[in-house]
């Protein structure tokens, strides 16, 4: 595709070992291709060391009143949300880039976040606080288990069920995972097929990505009329698909392979 591979080699890694905002960062130079990541992990750098001391609740503080970060409301499904360096520059952003922010500059502190993947929402779980939970996309405020419930229920209704394993933690693929599906939806929502073509590839690309995942991949060559690959991608897929996937992607496949004539 013409575009920066710095996503695909790291993503190879184990997870855990390459930080979360640099897998971030690397998505986001997919649009924005003059993107420097190192000085964006410098602003990183730097507002970690403006921040008053470690605890917990100051870094909250400094982050989400005195430096202003705060959650997209007006415009939540702006893809520019789901960009890390416009995100740092606007201190606008939506529950995942909020608190891959809080991460990075925890992490820079020597305090142990990690991201919590609460369906619907996106939360920061504490290392060293059981049932200690933080809302970037609500003002940096700390939940406890009752809290994140009560969150849920609002989000989803009362009759939803709750499970604490919702709060298990989600590590660095399974954020840049889900960042990913994010900008792959709004970008078919808005049409804007070129952006979605990217975005689709980098979820494939990360290991353990479903066949659903890569099907996507496929939808979005066809839907840029590229027909040829985007059936060659499906009938690979369908030699590794359980036989009534198998069959309706090979329907699809000799469908678009139709278009060619």
């Amino acid at each position: 595709m013409g575009l920066p591979d710095g996503f695909i080699e790291l993503i190879g890694e184990p997870d855990g070992s390459v930080p979360v905002e640099v897998l971030a960062l690397e998505i986001a130079k997919h649009a924005h291709p003059e993107l420097c990541v190192d000085q964006s992990l410098r602003d990183l750098d730097e507002l970690a060391g403006a921040c008053p001391d470690s605890s917990v609740e100051s870094i909250c503080r400094f982050l989400f009143v005195e430096r202003g970060f705060a959650g997209n409301s007006t415009n939540y499904y702006d893809p520019r949300n789901s960009l890390l360096d416009v995100v740092i520059a606007s201190r606008r952003g939506i529950p995942i880039t909020l608190s891959i922010v809080l991460i990075a500059v925890g992490s820079r502190l020597g305090v142990g976040f990690h991201g919590i993947g609460l369906p619907g929402h996106f939360l920061v779980g504490l290392d060293d606080r059981n049932e200690s939970f933080i809302d970037p996309f609500g003002g940096g405020q700390e939940l406890d288990l009752a809290g994140v419930r009560n969150l849920y229920h609002r989000l989803h209704g009362a009759d939803r069920a709750f499970g604490v394993g919702m709060l298990d933690p989600v590590g660095p693929r399974g954020m840049a995972r889900r960042m990913l599906g994010n900008l792959d939806a709004i970008y078919a929502s808005r049409r804007d097929l070129r952006s979605r073509l990217w975005a689709s590839t980098l979820r494939a690309s990360i290991p353990g990505s479903s066949i659903e995942e890569e099907a996507d991949v496929a939808s979005a060559h066809a839907a840029l009329g590229s027909f040829d690959c985007a059936a060659e991608r499906l009938e690979l897929l369908a030699l590794r698909s359980p036989d009534q996937m198998a069959e309706n992607y090979r329907a699809v496949a000799a469908k678009w392979r139709s278009q060619l004539n």
